[in-house]
C-alpha cells in the first residue's frame, strides 16, 4: 500500500513493514483508463504491485500497477426466469432491473442446498460470476450455480430501524475464516452455520478462505440468519479516505460534479468507473478528501444487485474517519457533515480519530441527517463469535439458563451478573457463540426500559468510552463527545479523567449527549492510578496465618 511517493521514491506498506523503492524517469506507472500516468498520480492508501530492475548494483522501481479495489468475484441472486442447457436467465432482486443472462457449460457445477434437488424457471439462485479488472463489467459465463430455497423476509419496517433490517436489539457478529458453504446451503464462518436467503447483502469478491465479517440476526431457537456479509477490515484506515454508498441523482451541469444521494463527488480522468450509472442506480463510491473540502472519486461501482430509488428519497452510507463534532453539533467525517438528533440511532462505541459507519437522508435545507451511526462495539471488540441480545426475561429454569425474546441462553460460574436477575427484567446480555451453537452469557446488564417510552421517537444511546476530560461544570467529554449530566443521571462511581465508563442517554441537538445512566467502571474510579488486567491460569493462592488470602 503506497505512503508516499516523492522525491524520486516509492515508500509503501508491506506485510513485511515499510520500504521505499527509487523510482526513475524510465519507471513505468500503470493506471486503469490512464496510459499517461506518472508517479504523481498515486496516492496514499493505492494498492500497487510493483516489479524491480537491477541498476549499478542496485536495484529501482522498473514498473508500478495500480492494482483496482473492485474484486473480481461477484455474486447475482434472483430467480430463474429462463434456463436451456447453453444459458440461464435471473431475474434480479432489484424491481427495475433487467434480467440478467449467463452462459452455461455441461461443466458448469450446479449446487443444491437444504433440500433443493432441480434448477428450473421459479427457482432462486445465486450465480457466481467474475468481473472484468479492466471495465468492471460481469462475465456471462456462469461459474457456478447455487440453489437455495427463497427464504421469507423479515420485515423491518422502514422507518427508525437499524441500518440493513438488523435489529439492533438482537443482533450478532461474526468475524471469521470463510470455511465453506454446506449442504442446507448455510455459509459456515468461524465454526458458525449462518443461514442466508434473498434479504442477505453480500459484498462482491466473498471467497471460501477469506477472512469476512456476518451481521446477523438470532432468531427463536439460536439460529443466526445473515443480513450482511461482507469482507472484514484490515485495520489500517487511510486518513482521508471515504467509502459511499447512495443513489446516482445525475450530474451537475456547470461543475460536472456527480451527485450520489444529494451530495456532489468530483469523478476526474483517472477515476476507475463502470462508466455512468442510470438514474436511480446504487453505486459505491471509494473516495479521498481534497484539501479544498470536496470529495475526488478513486473507484466508482456501479451496483446490479440493489433497488432503484428516485432522487432525494435514498439514503446516503458512507465510511470514514469521524475527525470531529463541530459548534453547530454537525459530525464530520472525512469532509462530510451529518446532523444528528433524538432519532438517530448510535450503535457501538464511536471516538475522534476512529472509522464509523454512517446512514444519512437529505433534509429539506440539504443537509444531510444521521439516521444511524455505528461505531466499534463490544462484540467486536472481544474474541470469539459474538452476540448481543436485549430484551425482557421470560424464564428462568434450575440450571440458571434462561429465555430472553424466545432464546435460550445459558450462564456459567463465570458469567457476570449485576444484580439478581428476575423473571421480567429487561436486561442486555453479552453473549459467546460455542462451537456448537449454544449460546454462552458472558455478561448480565440491567438496563434502562423507560427510556425509549418516555422518548417514542427518540433513540437511546449507549457508548463504552474514556474519560477525556472532566469540566468545571462536571459534563463530560468522552471518546471526544461532550456529555451533559443532569439532575436526574443516574450515576455510579466517580468520573475522573482517564477512566472508563458505560452511559446510556439521548442526542441532543448540537450533537452532544445527555446521559441518563453513567457507569464509571475499574479502579480508577475511586483510587486513581493506573488499572492493569490479568489474564491467565491461578498458579498459587497465598495465604496469612488467620487463613485469609492476600491481595
Amino acid at each position: 500500500t503506497v505512503v508516499s511517493v516523492g522525491d524520486g521514491v516509492l515508500t509503501a506498506r508491506t506485510v513485511s513493514g515499510i520500504i521505499k523503492v527509487p523510482v526513475t524517469a524510465d519507471t513505468s506507472i500503470r493506471l486503469s483508463h490512464r496510459p499517461d500516468a506518472g508517479p504523481s498520480d498515486l496516492i496514499p492508501g493505492d494498492l500497487v504491485a510493483v516489479s524491480l530492475g537491477g541498476q549499478d548494483g542496485g536495484y529501482y522501481a522498473d514498473k508500478i500497477v495500480r492494482v483496482p479495489l473492485k474484486t473480481r468475484n461477484k455474486h447475482v441472486p434472483g430467480k430463474v426466469v429462463a434456463i436451456t442447457d447453453t444459458h440461464i436467465t435471473v431475474a434480479s432482486t432489484v424491481p427495475a432491473a433487467a434480467p440478467v443472462i449467463f452462459r452455461r457449460a455441461q461443466n458448469t457445477p450446479v449446487r443444491f442446498h437444504r433440500g433443493e434437488s432441480e434448477v428450473g424457471v421459479g427457482a432462486f439462485v445465486i450465480i457466481g460470476a467474475v468481473r472484468d479488472p479492466l471495465t468492471g463489467l460481469i462475465s456471462a459465463e456462469a461459474r457456478e450455480i447455487n440453489v437455495i430455497p427463497e427464504l421469507e423476509s423479515i420485515d423491518k419496517g422502514t422507518s427508525g430501524g437499524p441500518a440493513d433490517g438488523v435489529d439492533s436489539f438482537n443482533q450478532a457478529k461474526i468475524v471469521g475464516i470463510f470455511e465453506e458453504i454446506d449442504k442446507d446451503g448455510n455459509w459456515v464462518v468461524n465454526g458458525a452455520s449462518i443461514s442466508i436467503g434473498p434479504s442477505t447483502g453480500l459484498d462482491e469478491g466473498l471467497t471460501v478462505g477469506q477472512t469476512i465479517q456476518v451481521h446477523a440476526e438470532l432468531l427463536r431457537g439460536g439460529s443466526l440468519l445473515a443480513r450482511r456479509i461482507g469482507r472484514a477490515a484490515n485495520g489500517e484506515e487511510v486518513a482521508g479516505e471515504t467509502k459511499l454508498e447512495g443513489v446516482f441523482e445525475g450530474i451537475e451541469p456547470l461543475t460536472g460534479d456527480w451527485i450520489i444521494s444529494g451530495l456532489p463527488i468530483k469523478v476526474g480522468t483517472t477515476a476507475n468507473t463502470d462508466g455512468i450509472p442510470s438514474l436511480g442506480q446504487t453505486i459505491k463510491i471509494l473516495a479521498r478528501l481534497e484539501d479544498d473540502g470536496s470529495l475526488l472519486a478513486m473507484e466508482i461501482e456501479n451496483r446490479l444487485d440493489s433497488d432503484y430509488s428516485q432522487a432525494g428519497s435514498a439514503p446516503l452510507k458512507l465510511q470514514g474517519v469521524l475527525l470531529a463534532v463541530d459548534e453547530q453539533g454537525n459530525w464530520e467525517i472525512n469532509g462530510v457533515k451529518v446532523a444528528v438528533d433524538r432519532s438517530t440511532r448510535l450503535e457501538g462505541s464511536p471516538a475522534l480519530g476512529r472509522t464509523i459507519q454512517a446512514k444519512a437522508v437529505r433534509q429539506g435545507d440539504g443537509s444531510l441527517l444521521a439516521q444511524t451511526i455505528e461505531g466499534e462495539t463490544l462484540i467486536e471488540l472481544l474474541p470469539g463469535n459474538r452476540a448481543e441480545l436485549r430484551g425482557s426475561i421470560e424464564e428462568i429454569f434450575d440450571d440458571d439458563s434462561m429465555v430472553i425474546r424466545g432464546i435460550l441462553i445459558e450462564r456459567s460460574i463465570l458469567t457476570e451478573t449485576e444484580g439478581d436477575s428476575q423473571i421480567g427484567d429487561f436486561v442486555e446480555v453479552d453473549i459467546l457463540i460455542q462451537k456448537d451453537g449454544t449460546l454462552l452469557a458472558v455478561g448480565i446488564e440491567p438496563k434502562d426500559e423507560t427510556i425509549q417510552s418516555e422518548f417514542p421517537r427518540s433513540s437511546p444511546v449507549n457508548v463504552r468510552g474514556i474519560i477525556d476530560r472532566v469540566n468545571p461544570d462536571l459534563s463530560l467529554v468522552v471518546n471526544g463527545i461532550a456529555v451533559a449530566l443532569s439532575a436526574l443521571t443516574d450515576v455510579k462511581g466517580t468520573p475522573v479523567s482517564g477512566a472508563k465508563v458505560d452511559l446510556e442517554g439521548l442526542f441532543n441537538a448540537d450533537g452532544s449527549i445527555t446521559a441518563r445512566n453513567l457507569v464509571v467502571r475499574g479502579r480508577r474510579a475511586t483510587l486513581g492510578g493506573v488499572e492493569a488486567r490479568i489474564d491467565g491460569l491461578v498458579e498459587e493462592m497465598i495465604r496469612d496465618r488467620s487463613g485469609k488470602s492476600g491481595a
